[in-house]
């Protein structure tokens, strides 16, 4: 589980970092280079099991989608104080969401 979980939060971060990279941001080695994002990706991720063992389905995965975009979006504004605009932020992380939800279900 825990691999499981590594591996979907890192392939969210590189999608995140090549929408990022896509949508005129940082270039795609910067922001995927920086290994502080997987720590907290991976960590993010955990909510995905979480929410498995406490909702049913298709609330689990709705609550793990919400959290899995709200959390970083809020860690990214509010403790690293990244300067783009909320809905940018949102959408980026939505991305990660997405990918690493779909990682994990593939996975699992």
């Amino acid at each position: 589980m825990v691999l499981i979980l590594c591996v979907a939060g890192i392939a969210g971060t590189l999608a995140n970092s090549a929408v990022q990279h896509l949508a005129g941001g940082k270039p795609f080695t910067d922001t995927a280079r920086n290994w502080g994002r997987y720590g907290v990706a991976i960590a993010c991720a955990v909510f995905i099991p979480v929410s498995y063992a406490s909702y049913p389905q298709p609330a689990a995965d709705i609550v793990a989608l919400l959290a899995l975009t709200i959390t970083p979006s809020v860690l990214s504004k509010k403790v690293f104080h990244v300067e783009a605009p909320w809905h940018l932020v949102l959408a980026l992380n939505l991305v990660y969401a997405l990918v690493t939800w779909s990682v994990f279900t593939l996975l699992l």
